[in-house]
């Protein structure tokens, strides 16, 4: 049986002899204000120590899946529900789940790929969006959030290059570190990358070249070439690790930078 929670009394009573599960929610005892807490709930959970009704581990900030009704989990245990066919409700109470992060990640890049081809050809300009482009990027970034909230790491890395960028919505350095973090620490090398490059500049975090390298490792040792030659270079200028010319060039920075990078 589920964990116990809030439940409709007139739902139980109806259906209690049909061995009814007593966290059941009726919808119309759900409150908006209730849907409304995902990220309050979120952020509680990692204050709290709250545990992932699921698998009832402590709940991990980097892997957080937020439901529209505020209730958390680890987007792993939620990815294995899905597995097995647990797809259409929150465990929970019930509630109709959010398209799985895959498929909102996928119509998310349609819709900014849209816009982004508006731009590239001068019809639009990420400061100044048409209406038609806006509701385009408006729904990209609404799937993106949707999907970085139930841990997909791809979602995530894309806002951290929104928000890094500017692209569309003003650039915020906080933000972009957020987001780029969450996917970094679920091992995307290019966040990682990115993570690295914030410490480095000092941009919304204390300025660390020990922590810039340990990150450009992360991504080097999963062979993304940009982690590679600022570990190269941070070897060749001895910043936050020894100088080591031997180091510098066995983590590809020769080999990089032959291509022009």
């Amino acid at each position: 049986m589920w964990p116990r929670g809030v439940f409709s009394r007139d739902c139980q009573r109806a259906h209690w002899k049909a061995s009814h599960k007593q966290c059941c929610v009726a919808k119309a005892d759900r409150s908006l204000q209730h849907s409304n807490q995902s990220k309050k709930a979120a952020s509680a959970a990692t204050v709290t120590g709250q545990e992932c009704s699921i698998c009832l581990n402590p709940l991990a900030e980097a892997s957080l899946c937020t439901f529209e009704c505020a209730h958390v989990f680890h987007a792993s245990c939620v990815k294995e529900l899905r597995q097995l066919g647990v797809k259409q409700t929150c465990p929970l109470c019930r509630t109709p789940l959010p398209p799985g992060p895959e498929k909102l990640h996928e119509e998310s890049c349609r819709r900014f790929f849209i816009v982004e081809q508006m731009v590239s050809r001068g019809r639009a300009s990420w400061s100044a969006l048409p209406p038609e482009a806006q509701v385009e990027y408006d729904a990209a970034l609404a799937g993106w959030k949707a999907a970085a909230e139930q841990g997909f790491e791809m979602a995530q890395h894309n806002l951290g290059c929104l928000y890094d960028n500017g692209r569309g919505v003003p650039r915020d350095d906080d933000e972009a570190l957020k987001w780029y973090k969450m996917a970094a620490r679920q091992g995307h090398p290019v966040s990682q990358v990115n993570l690295g490059a914030f410490m480095r500049e000092g941009r919304g975090v204390a300025q660390s070249d020990t922590k810039a390298v340990k990150w450009w490792q992360k991504a080097a040792a999963q062979g993304q070439g940009n982690g590679q030659v600022f570990l190269g270079n941070a070897y060749a200028n001895g910043r936050g690790v020894a100088q080591s010319f031997a180091e510098a060039g066995g983590s590809g920075t020769e080999r990089q930078l032959s291509k022009g990078m």
